[in-house]
């Protein structure tokens, strides 16, 4: 099952089985509504976002306004075979939903917020639910059925400490690359991006004994949101976003 660039995606928290009926948030009932102006009869397609893609058709429309679909072809894909887990600083306001609708969009499996000495920010589950939400909608919009994991916030040591077998990058000025025909077949990546500030000394040379990686992303000063977002790129493509490293 595939779906066109032009056939919307909506969400369905707990996906019916084939031939069943389930009803839309109202929420996501707007949006098929009042932004799609859909109606009885009409097909549309939904995820769970834990791998479920269902095609289904508009049955009822009840009087809060919300609708009710039957499943009519149900399909459940694998999670990524490549685990692309991004750990980075918290900027303010909406660089922060920018940040995270952007790397959603390129295939970021988790995000963990990372508190740094010189960016100790607070988050609360209000804070969280909220990016959740972010990254949902950049799902429906990217047509992604894997919603990536919103993580609890942790320092730099304890991102260290859980990282297990990973090729972990860091975004750092100082022109240098890894190997990135290696990066390419790696199975789980974790990049580092820290604040506008950035890493402490400690934070440093923590790093330095945990085998990370640092990556040049250019000549330019970037904002840590712009910064992630080129780590994962670079990432995603080996290597080749810059001309400056891709000479050959």
């Amino acid at each position: 099952m595939s779906i066109r660039p032009d056939q919307p995606l909506f969400y369905l928290e707990t996906m019916p089985e084939q031939g069943d009926e389930g009803l839309l948030s109202a929420e996501e009932s707007r949006h098929v509504l009042a932004s799609r102006r859909m109606g009885v009869g009409d097909r549309l397609y939904l995820t769970d976002g834990r791998g479920a893609l269902a095609s289904a058709v508009i049955t009822n429309l009840l009087r809060k306004r919300e609708v009710m679909v039957r499943i009519e072809k149900l399909e459940r894909r694998p999670r990524p075979l490549r685990e692309w887990h991004v750990a980075a600083a918290t900027p303010k306001g909406d660089r922060m939903t920018t940040m995270l609708d952007m790397l959603t969009q390129l295939g970021m499996t988790r995000f963990t917020p990372l508190l740094c000495e010189h960016s100790p920010a607070k988050m609360t589950d209000k804070t969280l639910g909220r990016w959740r939400r972010v990254c949902l909608a950049a799902c429906k919009q990217s047509r992604r059925v894997w919603l990536p994991g919103i993580m609890a916030p942790v320092n730099v040591a304890g991102m260290l400490e859980s990282a297990g077998d990973a090729r972990i990058l860091l975004a750092q000025p100082g022109n240098s690359q890894p190997d990135w025909d290696s990066v390419r077949y790696e199975r789980e990546i974790i990049m580092l991006t820290g604040p506008e500030g950035g890493f402490s000394a400690a934070e440093l040379d923590l790093m330095k004994d945990a085998r990370v990686e640092a990556v040049d992303l250019g000549e330019n000063i970037l904002r840590v949101e712009t910064a992630a977002v080129a780590l994962m790129s670079m990432a995603a493509c080996g290597g080749k976003l810059f001309n400056k490293y891709n000479a050959h």
